[in-house]
């Protein structure tokens, strides 16, 4: 019972993990993106 508890908990680790990686290349991405907007618009 505890090792299915366990590798549960792992599995959401995993998961929340690539979330927030997720989650700064997208903000990577929009900063990138807002800077070639000004950029382009000179």
């Amino acid at each position: 019972m505890d090792r299915i508890h366990d590798n549960q908990e792992a599995q959401e680790d995993a998961a929340d993990k690539a979330q927030s990686r997720i989650h700064s290349v997208v903000l990577v991405s929009e900063a990138l993106f807002d800077e070639w907007k000004t950029e382009w618009n000179r």
